[in-house]
This record gives structure tokens, C-alpha cells and sequence, in this order.
């Protein structure tokens, strides 16, 4: 049986070695060097080797010929293989030429439909994830064949498999594949297991005691990860990224009274524990530590990091109790140091403070009262950062947000008031948006400008606990534990929106710290799946630009009492 042989293209070949699967498709790579004589071309002798290991093969390319099987279009065989993914090698390189057995005739290529599954998808499908790797696409994007994605383009996007296998990781750590460009799940199933190649477990695994878990979250994890301060260089940015700022981190005088002498929200950190398994508490800063952000040159750094890794500017939270200001040293710090060149814009936190951290009108420690008189005072304090050239602005408007409009007495008439204040006082037109939360997601009712997110808010309404599925490490425990995939479908799911709206998202959200054995934990949450969802809103920002411009938020960059923080942390490294 005459045949020709080209590169990538695709035969079925008899195979003898016990452990690779009868017919499985190979590519025939000939050494250049072989060519040249024109004479026929024996195997024997040659080191064939496939996924690094060598295997006999039949004895001549005739008889490779006459093990050849090609099928017609539709019936999975003959397919070429994606360039790049080599799967045999003969000898040295790999030419560019065509390779011909002494014939009288040449067979004919066969084409593969698109339709048609990717010839290696058994090689995998004993692994292979499906739902983990759909739960990385918005519904609408998802593919038909997700095998077939993966072995095809969803490696070389950086997906994985698996929620045990980093695609990355594996070629990081086997660069002889990396520079074959070989698919490296394909690669682990078919040889990569059997030549002992290890998977990164760069930390400790959980275990099934409340001790081991709590070993678990202070040591690098399966995730972990050095920060990458080349992570967005020379990357073009999709979208302005914003993360949310806490100035919580330095002792302020008002929580000396409330809480003791020195406190700072470092202090409630060590109260978390792990209430389950999988549960990660506590979450303990590395890089940075336990800084205190009215001192030092800690901002620096956050900055340098936030810079390197793409983010666009800081959304500092505002404090602002009837004149008085709280929490607002880092702030101060900011404007008053041009070198520190970040942008960043504010968002007023305008519910009371209370000792339940909850907003509500329980133990307040401030309130919230809107007093008329001191609506001319709020406005030059706001405006003053606005008139900084580092704040953010949509066209020549800078942007500021509200927390909760709807705590605000007749809140349509007010920020009227407020606009025509910022206006003949400081010739200023922000643009003025709201958290979505609490069930307040519209706008327009308040006349604002648009909306932003705040996760777990909107996202995380009605969704059902799953707390009956996870194994319990503290049966008195009376918190709510919710999927975080299923908070990221709910995301996904709107597509569009009536008002301009910010899309944000959070790495996972757990305040533990905050209410031990009682908070709410998104769980199951991990950098792959963040980046994932980053995508997909990434591309939310693009189809629905915010008046002209494209913005994603991220909650939070520090609010380690609620486990929603980009810096690093000791299981993962940094999340950015």
C-alpha cells in the first residue's frame, strides 16, 4: 500500500508498547538527513520514541504504510493534528519537506470537519473534567466538545483540565515539553505518570483535623505562587481595573475607645479557625506582613505591586460622620506625597459604624445622621481629592460612589443638591454611581450615574448553602457556606445591563475573622477560577463600556477580614 507521509499528518499506527493505547493516532516526523537518498526508509535501529519513552514500531515505512488506517471524513481518523503538538519523533528535526516511500502513487490527504472530535479525547476522557473546565466560560461561550477545546486551544489559553492539573505548572516544571509544544495533560496521561513526572503539590494538602487545616492555611498551598512583578508588562490592558481600598490598618482613637488601645484589624485575624475541611483559615499576609499604613513606605509597595500586575487605581473607602473624618491617614498620606503616582477615586461608606461591623442601628459606635448643615463641608472635603491630577476620571468627570443611597433622607433631591454644590463651588460634574447591595440595585431612582458591584451582594441573593455538603470540623458551627462557582455562574449570567454598570469581582469572600463560627464563606474558590471569571467580565467591560470608558472592579485589594485581598497571602501567594 503506497502512502506519503507529511508533516502533521496524521496515521494510525500499530503500536507494541503495552502501555499506549491500540491505534492510537501519532504523527510520522522524518529526519531531514533521511531524505536525501531517496531510497527506502527503515525504522530499525532509530530511536521512535513516544511522550519520551521509545517503543518499537513496525519495521520499515512500508510496513508503517500497511499499518495505516484512514477512514473517511466524519469517522475520527486521519485528522490533522494542531501544528506544534508533535507526538512521535524519529531521530533529529522535524522538516518542513514531504517524505515519500518508494511508490507508484501517492494516497490522498483526508480532511476532518470541524465538527468532528479531537482524535486524542479518549486519551483523556478517564480525567478529564468537563464541568470544571465549562465553569471557566460565560454560558453563552461554552464549548460544544470541551475535550476537544482543550486539547485544540484551551492549553495554549492556559485553562486546565482539572481542578489537580495546572497546564502551566506542568510545562514549567518539564520544559523538554514546553519546548516540544506538546499539550501537557495529553503528555501526563499517556507517559507523563508513568516516567514518575511529579505534579506540583508546592504546599501541604488539607487534611481531615481542625489541627492539620489550620497547619494547612499558615503554609504554602497546591496554589501558591512568587509574585510576578513581569506579570502585565507589555500586556495591553482590556479594561481600567479598580480595586477596593481599606484604610482600616492603623489605630485610630475612636477604636482605642471601642475596642482597646491599639487596635487595628490585624487584631480579630488570628480569631479565625477552620470550621471545615477545605475550610482555609486563618489568612495570614505574607509579602507585606501585618503593615501599618500610617507609617513607613508600605503604600509604596502596594502601589508597585498593584502597578506590575495591571491594576489601573485604588477605590479608597471614605469616611465621613457628620464633619468628622475617620481612618483617613492613608488618604492624607497619598496627597500629600505627588511620588506616590497611582490614580485612585473614593467611595463614601455611608452606613454607621457599629460593633457588629454590619451597617446596621445596633451598637453604633458612629452614625450616620446626613445633617443639612453640613452638606457645604462634605462637598469641599470630596472635591479636594477630586481636584488631585491622580484621580480617576471618566472623560474630564471624576467618578465617585456611594456605598448605600438608599440610608439617605430623600436621596434623589439631595445628590441634586450635592451636584449643584460640587458645580458653583468647585466647578466640578463627577460622575456619580452606587453600589449594587441589600437588594438596591437601581440607579436611577436616586438619579445617579450609573452602578457599580459589590460581591457577595446581588450575586449571592437566595443562592442555597451548602453546608450539608462539606465535611464539618466544628459542629457548633451556624455559618452560611455558599459555592463560590455558583456565585461566578450567577455573574456570568448577566449579560447586560439598563444603567451603566461596573462589573466587579472577588477572589472569595469568608469573614470568619470577623464572626467566628457564625460569618458566610464563598467556598471552593481558587486563583484559576478568579482568573476565569476576570475574563469573562473583562469582556462584559468591553460590550458595555461605562460612559465611553471600559472599567472592571476588583473586591478587594486589602480587606483581610473578609478574606476578599489581591496581596499575598501565605496558602496562595498573591491572587493578581
Amino acid at each position: 500500500m503506497p502512502v506519503t507521509i507529511k508533516r502533521h499528518e496524521r496515521v494510525d499506527v500499530r503500536v507494541s508498547y503495552p502501555h499506549a493505547p491500540e491505534k492510537a493516532g501519532f504523527l510520522a516526523t522524518i529526519n531531514s538527513g533521511l531524505l536525501e537518498s531517496g531510497a527506502p526508509v527503515s525504522l530499525a535501529g532509530f530511536d521512535v520514541r513516544y511522550g519520551g519513552l521509545r517503543i518499537p514500531f513496525a519495521d520499515s515505512l512500508r510496513e508503517l504504510a500497511d499499518a495505516a488506517q484512514p477512514q473517511a471524513p466524519g469517522e475520527g481518523k486521519a485528522q490533522p493534528t494542531p501544528p506544534g503538538q508533535p507526538d512521535m519523533e524519529i531521530g533529529g528535526a522535524t522538516p518542513d519537506s514531504v517524505a515519500t516511500a518508494p511508490s507508484d502513487a501517492e494516497a490522498p490527504v483526508v480532511e476532518q470537519p470541524a465538527s468532528v472530535r479531537h482524535p486524542d479525547t479518549h486519551l483523556i476522557d478517564e480525567l478529564f473534567d468537563a464541568e470544571f473546565y465549562l465553569s471557566g466560560f460565560a454560558a453563552d461561550q461554552r464549548p460544544s466538545d470541551p475535550a476537544s477545546h482543550y486539547l485544540t486551544e484551551g492549553w495554549l489559553q492556559g485553562r486546565d483540565p482539572t481542578p489537580w492539573f495546572s497546564s502551566w505548572h506542568y510545562l514549567s516544571m518539564n520544559p523538554d515539553i514546553a519546548a516540544a509544544k506538546m499539550n501537557p495533560f495529553l503528555h501526563y496521561c499517556i507517559a507523563g505518570h508513568l516516567e514518575g513526572r511529579l505534579l506540583p503539590k508546592l504546599g501541604r494538602q488539607a487534611e481531615g483535623d481542625v489541627f492539620a487545616a489550620h497547619s494547612f492555611a499558615v503554609s504554602p498551598g497546591p496554589h501558591f505562587e512568587e509574585f510576578d512583578p513581569t506579570i502585565a508588562v507589555g500586556r495591553r490592558k482590556r479594561a481600567k481595573v479598580l480595586a477596593y481600598y481599606l484604610p482600616q490598618f492603623h489605630t485610630v482613637e475612636v477604636n482605642d475607645e471601642s475596642w482597646g488601645k491599639g487596635f487595628t484589624e490585624w487584631r480579630n485575624l488570628p480569631r479565625a479557625l477552620p470550621r471545615f475541611t477545605g475550610h482555609v483559615q486563618p489568612r495570614i499576609p505574607r509579602d507585606l506582613g501585618c503593615y501599618d499604613l500610617s507609617e513607613g513606605d508600605v503604600m509604596r509597595r502596594q502601589i508597585e505591586m498593584a502597578k506590575a500586575a495591571g491594576i489601573h487605581g485604588f477605590c479608597f473607602y471614605h469616611y465621613w460622620f457628620d464633619g468628622q473624618r475617620v481612618l483617613e491617614k492613608p488618604m492624607e498620606r497619598l496627597l500629600a506625597d505627588p511620588s506616590l503616582d497611582f490614580p485612585f477615586c473614593l467611595m463614601w461608606a455611608n452606613e454607621n459604624w457599629t460593633r457588629t461591623w454590619d451597617g446596621s442601628d445596633k451598637e453604633i459606635i458612629l452614625a450616620q445622621n446626613y445633617r443639612e448643615e453640613d452638606d457645604g463641608a462634605f462637598i469641599d472635603d470630596l472635591a479636594r481629592h477630586m481636584k488631585d491630577p491622580r484621580y480617576v476620571r471618566v472623560g474630564d468627570r471624576p467618578l465617585f460612589f456611594i456605598y448605600r443611597p438608599g440610608q439617605i433622607p430623600d436621596a434623589s433631591t439631595t445628590v441634586q443638591k450635592w451636584r449643584d454644590l460640587m458645580r458653583s463651588r468647585h466647578g466640578l460634574n463627577p460622575v456619580i454611581m452606587m453600589a449594587q447591595g441589600f437588594g438596591d440595585l437601581d440607579p436611577r431612582k436616586y438619579g445617579l450615574d450609573g452602578a457599580i458591584e459589590f460581591p457577595p451582594h446581588k450575586i449571592c441573593q437566595n443562592l442555597p448553602p451548602i453546608n450539608a455538603q462539606v465535611q464539618m470540623l466544628d459542629s457548633k458551627y451556624v455559618g452560611g457556606i455558599f459555592s463560590y462557582d455558583a456565585a461566578v455562574d450567577r455573574s456570568v449570567s448577566e449579560t447586560s445591563a439598563d444603567f451603566p454598570l461596573i462589573r466587579t469581582i472577588t477572589p472569595t469572600w469568608d469573614n470568619e475573622a470577623r464572626r467566628p463560627g457564625r460569618g458566610m464563606v464563598l467556598h471552593g474558590s481558587t486563583p484559576a477560577k478568579f482568573e476565569a471569571w476576570a475574563d469573562q467580565m473583562l469582556e462584559f467591560a468591553r460590550r458595555n463600556p461605562v460612559h465611553g470608558e471600559q472599567f472592571l472592579c476588583v473586591n478587594a485589594w486589602n480587606e483581610w477580614l473578609k478574606a476578599r485581598f489581591l496581596n499575598p497571602m501565605c496558602t496562595t501567594g498573591p491572587l493578581t
